[in-house]
């Protein structure tokens, strides 16, 4: 078996460690024994109704403990894992299914009871039917029933590392998602390189708070059994069981979203300090900037050599890491190129920056890319230049050769013919006092063009104006970055991955 297939370490674990902990779901543990056994009942039981290799497989799961081993259970069937977000409505879910051309679906109780008047759809579109792994519907085929009995021994099937692993649906802030192909190669090699990265060992136990849906959640509780480590999955993110699941089974790593640490952060002061976090030696951020301040209070409560940053996508994985030293030295930064990839930035006319300072196009090559977009070819084609991949994003590179995020391409704000970065403009709004998140978008203007138009939630029993926002700014910011319409909201609307969603935005303040 090659090292660069996804199931390739938990079975070379579960040789080594068989009653090693693999994984944790509330009071539910799986040795690598029973991982690796109960995903080989998957994989045969798959291979039992006829699916064959490169076959899809949808999950319209919460976190559970059947997760992983579906994960592991397709990858040794050859199988094409399609993981689904579970806040999707139905007929979004259904569109996904079709889409990927997905022959059974895994689903829990609770999402099998939302599809109401589309179940029915869902039965006519899923070749093999829907199977609830909660074991209590009198619709769906029954986890535990369906496995029972089937060989605890390995498929006897080839799987190579040029097979597709899953198809990873992007989180579509700018508009339909779309299926991104990976293969074993690619997520393996990106575990590897994340190991090394983050100093990640068998000793090691991951926490995942995150909707293991999510490509980063998904990539972080793998890693954790891909070399002999624990991974403990938490059912749904609260801030306060993080801490006291990091106290508890003495958590070493974790990946959280950006707003997985406000939260944590806006716990009252006595909460946090209940709590021993000395374990914890790299928490791992991404998908949105941490403000400076976010930073300072991570540090504080975690520890100063604690925090990385990393940039990346669902298609090209991991791109650049900014690691403990260069937080506060580095603030904005999203750090330097990491194991096996290159990053270069191109102007409007396809001519590569080498100024620093100056924004651009972000492109990345690596030894790990993703294989296009599934039955998409024309999206295939305009994200690539040549070998070189763009998801969208807009950088620049200070002159130690660290990248800045500046913005989406299509979020980038033209207003009075001047370019407006609003990931900059964010970063000032977060240090103003009374605002807990901020966004910044563009909204049409007969006159500029757009208009710089900023998106506030304030703090808990804050009051906060527009005059508030406009002095605050003064000094701070050119004039013609600062907005010149301020609105109020409850929630900034983020996806799981701690993205705004910006045409939400949009589409409510055009109006």
């Amino acid at each position: 078996m090659s090292l660069l297939v996804m199931h390739y370490g938990l079975e070379l674990f579960s040789r080594r460690y068989p009653e090693k902990k693999a994984i944790q779901f509330q009071s539910q543990n799986l040795s690598f024994r029973e991982l690796n056994s109960r995903a080989n009942k998957v994989a045969n039981y798959l291979s039992s109704l006829g699916l064959s290799k490169g076959d899809r497989v949808a999950a319209f799961l919460d976190n559970c403990i059947q997760y992983p081993e579906i994960i592991y259970g397709c990858s040794k069937a050859g199988l094409v894992i399609v993981p689904i977000n579970f806040r999707l409505t139905p007929a979004e879910a259904l569109a996904l299914v079709k889409h990927s051309s997905s022959k059974i679906l895994f689903i829990s109780n609770r999402l099998e009871n939302t599809l109401k008047d589309t179940y029915q759809s869902f039965e006519e579109t899923l070749k093999h039917g829907i199977i609830n792994v909660d074991g209590n519907s009198p619709k769906s085929g029954q986890y535990e029933q369906l496995i029972n009995g089937q060989a605890e021994s390995n498929p006897d099937l080839d799987v190579s590392e040029k097979d597709l692993f899953c198809i990873g649906y992007t989180s579509g802030t700018t508009g339909v998602p779309k299926g991104a192909k990976i293969s074993h190669r690619s997520r393996a090699l990106l575990l590897l390189a994340a190991a090394v990265e983050y100093g990640l060992t068998e000793e090691d136990v991951n926490l995942t708070p995150g909707a293991i849906y999510h490509a980063a959640p998904i990539i972080f509780m793998l890693l954790a059994v891909n070399i002999g480590g624990t991974s403990i999955i938490m059912e749904s993110f609260d801030p306060e069981e993080m801490l006291r699941l990091i106290e508890k089974n003495k958590a070493t790593n974790a990946f959280v979203a950006p707003t997985m640490l406000q939260f944590i952060h806006q716990l009252p002061e006595e909460t946090k300090n209940k709590y021993q976090l000395g374990s914890m030696k790299c928490l791992i951020s991404a998908g949105a900037p941490l403000s400076t301040n976010a930073k300072t209070e991570t540090a504080n409560l975690f520890g100063g050599n604690v925090l990385h940053e990393f940039y990346g996508s669902t298609e090209a994985g991991w791109n650049a890491n900014l690691r403990p030293r260069d937080q506060i030295r580095k603030p904005r930064s999203c750090g330097q190129a990491v194991m096996g990839w290159e990053i270069k930035l191109l102007g409007e006319d396809g001519s590569e920056i080498r100024n620093p300072e100056e924004v651009g196009e972000i492109f990345v090559r690596g030894d790990y890319m993703f294989d296009g977009y599934l039955d998409n070819p024309e999206a295939t084609a305009a994200a690539f230049r040549d070998d070189w991949f763009s998801a969208g994003d807009l950088g620049l590179f200070d002159e130690d050769g660290y990248l800045y995020i500046v913005g989406r391409k299509k979020d980038m704000i033209i207003s009075g013919g001047a370019n407006v970065y609003p990931e900059e403009i964010e970063d000032c709004l977060h240090a103003c006092p009374g605002v807990s998140d901020v966004a910044v978008i563009g909204i049409a203007d007969e006159t500029w063009g757009e208009i710089v138009t900023a998106v506030v939630q304030a703090s808990p029993g804050e009051q906060l104006s527009e005059d508030d926002i406009a002095k605050f700014c003064e000094g701070r910011i050119a004039s013609y970055k600062k907005p010149r319409q301020v609105h109020f909201i409850d929630q900034i609307p983020r996806n799981p991955s701690g993205k705004i969603m910006k045409n939400e935005l949009r589409e409510i303040y055009s109006k």
